[in-house]
């Protein structure tokens, strides 16, 4: 298999210290940052970044995790080890979407959040961790695109191939200063920002399946990603036409105690 950079950064000890994993944790990191930064604006508690991310994180890591391992489920099987090896790479966002909203919600109502008020804070971290780690899946070799013959194109998997993961992150990247700016500037309603996140990724994700290459499951002539991605955008549709309470009428509910 050919790819552009050795997929190990580093050995330490013996042990080998893959790209995927520092870009995931370079993710988290900047997701969390991102999250303080909001505090003051959602009117959370200072900090308050730091206690979603782990929860929204971790929960959002395992079930990526999970995902994978139930569309590959011959490979491990065959190979239990190989389940642990997440710094080697095999996640699926979705999965990790789902699992990370569901502990999330579980969060708010601990808190006493409105969940959707919740959701519209750490989409754009989520957002910018997402594409911070699909830098992970290009230097890593995985996720990788069709055979192109496109300048643009890379060696990947041994042939000449779309680099759609990069294409993923610059989409994601620049996805999270809009909803950031969203978020900040024109938010009237609880809910907005999590519409416009699962609406327009969605979209961009139905569209860029088609450029892929790597093992993935399929239904009736679309992917499993494709799939999920009609879903978030009906959704999104409807949380935006049925949007939360006003932010005018809704201040104290906002804050996390």
């Amino acid at each position: 298999m050919s790819r552009m950079v050795d997929p190990v950064a580093f050995t330490l000890l013996g042990h080998a210290f893959r790209w995927y994993g520092i870009m995931v944790a370079a993710g988290f990191l900047c997701a969390v940052v991102n999250w303080n930064r909001l505090d003051r604006r959602a009117g959370f508690s200072s900090g308050f970044g730091n206690e979603f991310g782990f929860v929204v994180m971790s929960s959002g890591l395992v079930g990526s995790r999970l995902a994978h391992i139930l569309g590959e489920w011959r490979h491990y099987a065959a190979n239990p080890l190989d389940i642990i090896r997440v710094d080697a790479g095999g996640m699926t966002f979705y999965g990790g979407l789902i699992l990370g909203f569901f502990c999330g919600a579980l969060l708010a109502r601990t808190r006493k959040i409105p969940i959707l008020a919740l959701a519209d804070y750490g989409v754009p971290g989520l957002v910018l961790g997402h594409g911070i780690g699909r830098i992970g899946c290009f230097l890593n070799g995985c996720c990788y695109g069709c055979e192109t013959t496109s300048p643009l194109g890379v060696m990947m998997a041994g042939a000449h191939r779309w680099p759609v993961q990069i294409f993923e992150a610059i989409f994601n990247i620049g996805l999270c200063a809009f909803l950031n700016y969203f978020y900040v500037s024109h938010r009237k309603k609880n809910g907005q920002v999590l519409s416009l996140y699962l609406t327009m990724y969605g979209t961009w994700r139905f569209g860029i399946e088609f450029l892929r290459d790597d093992s993935r499951v399929f239904f009736s002539g679309l992917s499993a990603a494709q799939w999920t991605s009609i879903a978030l955008i009906a959704a999104g549709a409807a949380i935006w036409r049925n949007a939360g309470t006003s932010l005018s009428q809704n201040n104290e509910a906002t804050t996390a105690p």
